[in-house]
């Protein structure tokens, strides 16, 4: 017992025990409880009694929940892989409640993955001149335009609206099609057994619908859609990761990158004078991060030019893709270095498993390279230097 309050004394910053040198047990047990809950997320927050009275509506839906999860693991949404826990997450008050709140910002957002599958079938599909064909390995690809060589087909085109009127029936078509765009299957743990299995199917879905997002009817239907899911769920603000692809037209032209972002840039100032509660988007450049230091400096120089035409909207600069398949970022400073110093950086960092691996290290020249965020950096919790790092730099982590 004297010992631990010993310990305690030495390792706590808190008035209380610095007041009370021969702390009972259960002042020093209430000591750690209330120092550790200030080091939580809005542990020195001060609410109104208005907003007090709010908080309590939602602990008593929180707490409610919870001990349901207590009682029944089968409804413990927290425990579960969100696949199963999505029904449950759906039916949630707690969700419920989250959904009706005014919310800031999302600031890591893939633009091509950003949109509800079903109204992806339902209306992208349904465009009229859709086409799928299918690759050696057995994938499809969708798209608007013939170029077998760039799809890699080996199949013949065929029309998705031919596919579908021949189906016996449209709405297990259109489920089918769906899986196309979807990582959902009712056992994950069978048919994604490492993160790598999971990755390759991730990306295999870009591959799948890519094209077909870069034509230009479809590009300006998606990225609505994608503000209109935004606002309504009460975002006001959003910030994402976008290849900037070149876009193509019915008649098979093709127009350069800088007509990508005129198009967002364009949806962009229609949405906020539609919805003047919305403060908008803004763009960050985001590079496949497999790519070689010479082919990344050519995309640089492209990333430079839109961003001297757009300093406010496309803002920042990223690379994606699996973290620990693609470069290590200190292979890559040669290249990274040319950018410009008026262009923020948010790189995707630590994204893995892995300890003293290049993945993890990329944390450390992610911050050399004054990010401004950090996506995901699970590994930071190995770092403690980094961590520590980030904490007095006020670093964001985009989980």
């Amino acid at each position: 017992m004297k010992r631990l309050l010993f310990l305690l004394l030495h390792l706590i910053s808190h008035p209380l025990i610095q007041s009370e040198p021969a702390l009972s047990y259960e002042h020093a047990r209430q000591a750690v409880l209330t120092a550790e809950e200030k080091l939580m997320t809005g542990g020195h927050t001060h609410l109104s009694t208005q907003e007090a009275k709010v908080d309590d509506i939602f602990m008593e839906y929180k707490f409610g929940e919870l001990s349901q999860g207590c009682r029944n693991a089968e409804q413990n949404a927290a425990a579960l892989h969100f696949f199963k826990a999505k029904p449950l997450i759906d039916r949630s008050v707690v969700f419920n409640f989250l959904q009706k709140m005014p919310k800031g910002a999302v600031l890591h957002l893939h633009n091509t993955a950003s949109v509800s599958s079903k109204w992806v079938i339902q209306n992208i599909s349904y465009m009229s001149g859709m086409l799928r064909c299918t690759t050696a390995t057995g994938h499809s690809v969708l798209t608007f335009r013939r170029l077998p060589k760039e799809h890699k087909c080996q199949s013949q085109y065929v029309l998705v609206a031919d596919e579908r009127k021949n189906s016996v029936d449209r709405q297990v078509y259109d489920n089918n099609f769906e899986r196309l765009i979807n990582l959902y299957t009712p056992v994950p743990e069978l048919e994604y057994p490492t993160i790598t299995h999971v990755w390759d199917r991730f990306q295999d879905i870009f591959s799948v619908l890519g094209d077909a997002l870069s034509y230009l009817p479809a590009f300006r239907a998606y990225h609505w859609q994608m503000l209109e899911e935004l606002y309504n769920d009460n975002l006001m603000y959003v910030e994402i990761r976008s290849s900037c692809k070149k876009l193509y037209d019915a008649s098979g032209r093709t127009f350069p990158r800088k007509r990508t972002i005129r198009e967002l840039y364009a949806l962009n100032n229609k949405f906020t004078q539609l919805h003047p509660d919305f403060l908008g988007m803004k763009i960050i450049f985001a590079v496949h991060r497999g790519k070689e230091v010479d082919q990344l400096r050519e995309t640089i120089a492209e990333f430079k030019q839109l961003h001297e035409m757009y300093p406010n909207f496309v803002v920042g600069f990223d690379l994606v893709g699996q973290e620990d398949k693609g470069k290590p970022l200190y292979t890559l400073l040669p290249a990274l270095r040319d950018l410009p110093s008026t262009a923020r950086l948010f790189l995707h960092g630590g994204e893995t498993n892995w300890f003293g691996s290049s993945t993890d290290i990329n944390l450390l020249d992610a911050l050399l390279l004054n990010t401004t965020r950090i996506g995901h950096g699970y590994a930071l919790a190995k770092h403690p230097i980094l961590l520590n790092a980030v904490k007095t730099r006020h670093i964001a982590v985009e989980r």
